[in-house]
């Protein structure tokens, strides 16, 4: 059944919380802004988020600030063959269609057209750890299969990478690992492939990596932790990586943090100002990684080793590390109250 492209109108007055709140919830990664009258004024993909936040701008801020304000549209009678050459000579992935008002009658979407790309790049989901906030749930089952809703989290993460084109799998597991591996077996029920990565010991959160063999890795690699939910598009972060030349690129995650007190600002013994509760926005690691070929052999993996220790590395040397902010749906599943939550989202 064709999704209803009217859920990705939003007023000219939306800001950024509107926008992204429409992106999490439309399923077609786009918002058509649009006047009274339903006549476009521009449109907001996840990108475009993605730079206002680098930018700084904030929930309140309008949504003019990141708004494409003369977007590629295409009129009612347009072939389906001069859409599919258009999408393809601009590298587009959404095509409103506008009367000859410039009122929206309809949204195109790359993915309706072409035929799914498989994609080169292998994946390696981090499933060694012990699980030791979820206990008792994970005295006798590995965090990764504990589930949300009807299915396992690892199975839910590796279908919607199985869905953006990924068949390269490697597996990390330690603790129940015969689990993990009796209930995915070698891909094949999904069509994948699957490797395991065996620890004898925890290797940090970066230390299964060091477990690949240098030839197996000819693309960028994307690493993420197996106790993650999220509806992040794969393909977008790895386009980002490579537009960027990045050896590395880490996805963070925007966190508000309120300073409970009152916070004075001085100089020397005198008081400049008395702010009220601040509140204080960073960018916090958000477990979702891609490392180039190069760093498999460029990098040194002295188990335990996490993955600040790693990154930190690659700055040291000079290495370009790319940030990606993820604004999509994101969970870490590392505790009760994270179970609880994802269990409560999932009914959402």
């Amino acid at each position: 059944m064709k999704k209803d492209w009217r859920s990705t109108l939003l007023p000219v007055d939306s800001t950024i919380g509107d926008l992204i709140e429409s992106l999490d919830k439309n399923q077609f990664r786009i918002v058509l802004i649009v006047d009274a009258q339903n006549r476009l004024k521009g449109t907001v993909t996840d990108g475009d988020i993605r730079r206002a936040l680098l930018r700084d701008e904030s929930m309140s801020s309008p949504s003019s600030v990141a708004m494409e304000k003369n977007p590629t549209t295409i009129g009612k009678e347009a072939s389906a063959q001069y859409v599919l050459q258009l999408i393809r000579k601009k590298e587009l992935m959404h095509l409103p269609v506008v009367d000859d008002q410039g009122k929206v009658i309809d949204l195109k979407t790359a993915r309706e057209l072409l035929i799914k790309e498989q994609q080169p790049n292998p994946v390696l989901l981090m499933a060694g750890g012990l699980g030791k906030r979820l206990r008792p749930l994970t005295n006798f089952t590995p965090k990764p299969l504990l589930r949300v809703g009807e299915k396992p989290i690892l199975q839910t993460t590796l279908e919607r990478l199985i869905d953006d084109g990924f068949e390269r799998f490697f597996i990390s597991v330690n603790y129940r690992a015969e689990q993990v591996q009796a209930f995915f077996g070698d891909g094949s029920d999904w069509g994948i492939q699957i490797n395991y990565l065996e620890e004898s010991e925890p290797l940090g959160t970066a230390g299964a990596i060091s477990l690949l063999k240098k030839e197996d890795i000819t693309q960028p690699l994307l690493v993420m932790n197996a106790d993650l939910l999220t509806k992040l598009d794969y393909k977008d972060l790895l386009n980002f990586h490579q537009s960027q030349g990045a050896t590395a690129t880490l996805c963070v995650r925007s966190h508000e943090f309120q300073i409970p007190y009152g916070v004075v600002h001085s100089d020397l013994n005198q008081v400049v100002r008395i702010e009220e509760k601040p509140s204080q926005n960073f960018f916090v690691n958000a477990g979702i990684y891609v490392f180039e070929p190069s760093v498999l052999t460029d990098t040194v993996f002295t188990p335990p080793c996490d993955m600040p220790t790693v990154l930190n590395q690659l700055v040291d040397q000079g290495a370009k590390v790319g940030m990606f902010p993820i604004h999509e749906y994101w969970i870490d599943v590392g505790s009760l109250k994270d179970l609880e939550r994802a269990q409560f989202d999932v009914h959402e």
